[in-house]
Order: C-alpha cells, then sequence, then structure tokens
C-alpha cells in the first residue's frame, strides 16, 4: 500500500479493510484475556510489601494512588 494510507489506486482496498479490521478485533480480544503467570503475582505481593514501609515515597505514593496497597490489584 502506499504510504499515508492512500491505497483509492487498489483494486483490493475492501478486501484489505476487512482483513485489517478482523486482525485488529484479533489482537484486542487476545490481549483482554491474558492471564497473569503466578512468578508476576508472587512478584507483585513481594514488591507490595516493600511499598508499605515507607522506604521510597514516590514509589509508596504511586502505589497508594492505584489502590495497590488497599487490596486492589492490577490483573
Amino acid at each position: 500500500m502506499k504510504m499515508g494510507g492512500n491505497y483509492a489506486d487498489y483494486k483490493n482496498k475492501d478486501k484489505i479493510k476487512k482483513q485489517v479490521k478482523v486482525k485488529a478485533g484479533k489482537i484486542k480480544r487476545s490481549l483482554k484475556n491474558k492471564k497473569i503467570g503466578l512468578t508476576s503475582k508472587f512478584f507483585f505481593i513481594i514488591f507490595r510489601m516493600t511499598q508499605t514501609n515507607g522506604w521510597n515515597k514516590t514509589d509508596s505514593d504511586y502505589w497508594r494512588d492505584k489502590g495497590w496497597l488497599n487490596g486492589k490489584k492490577p490483573y
């Protein structure tokens, strides 16, 4: 395809648009169904424990703003 998205010269432009839309939908669905592994959960718990002691105020504030110190989880 031409640069800039101008592909009026292509006879299969509708077919290309449909294929792109289907692929984008598959990618979007796969991102929604992403599973978090046990290792990631373990490290999140460890890092949450380090944030509760107030050692690094900037990080602690960030975690508190996200609600992760109050039991909310990013996964």
